[in-house]
């Protein structure tokens, strides 16, 4: 008994990514394989091979590629030390290794989004601080966020970024992040839920 018109389940299947059409011959007892034609133009209705193939490998090439490259040893944010305090017009964190003095002062933003359809409220910063031999970074804004959904970034890319102290590169991100490079490294961004502390918010909860 020959197999259905499905012989495996629909887990068990695989994706249809071409169709091979072989030139078979036999002359007796010997049987000799000529061409090969690959179409793979069978999946028209949802997605081409050919484009499958090419966002693959495009993904397979930035995936490899940035695994193969070794971490350079750029400072990250040590999960859990976001702190803010006085009133919510100041926040810090602790980093994993020492900032180089002077990249601070541009390499941090902060923004609060409003509930009520507002939009973004950028914050001003006062001055940027480094504390306990330069893991400790504390950031003084001229008063608490606009809104309760505070947002801290953290740069590792862009023109001035947090620059580790020893080695001089960038900052790389959240401890057990992707690696950072020589000339690149990661954002981090925490949103933080603040209370109203010792203020009243602007009638937008």
């Amino acid at each position: 008994m020959g197999p259905g018109l499905f012989p495996v389940t629909e887990e068990q299947a695989g994706v249809v990514l071409a169709r091979l059409t072989v030139e078979i011959t036999s002359y007796g007892d010997c049987v000799d394989v000529g061409n090969v034609e690959v179409d793979p133009d069978v999946r028209t209705a949802l997605v081409p091979t050919s484009t499958i193939q090419k966002l693959a490998c495009g993904w397979a090439s930035a995936l490899l590629g940035a695994q193969s490259q070794p971490d350079v040893g750029g400072p990250r944010l040590k999960t859990g030390t976001v702190q803010w305090s006085r009133g919510n017009s100041r926040v810090s964190f602790c980093v994993t290794a020492p900032i180089a003095e002077g990249s601070q002062e541009s390499g941090i933003e902060v923004s609060s989004l409003s509930h009520q359809g507002r939009g973004w409220a950028p914050s001003h910063i006062d001055r940027v601080t480094l504390h306990d031999d330069g893991e400790r970074v504390v950031v003084d804004l001229d008063e608490p966020p606009a809104y309760r959904t505070a947002r801290l970034v953290i740069r590792g890319t862009g023109l001035t970024p947090l620059f580790g102290r020893d080695p001089l590169v960038p900052f790389a991100g959240i401890e057990g992040g992707p690696p950072g490079t020589q000339d690149d490294g990661h954002d981090a961004v925490i949103t933080t839920d603040l209370s109203p502390a010792d203020r009243e918010w602007r009638n937008d909860q």
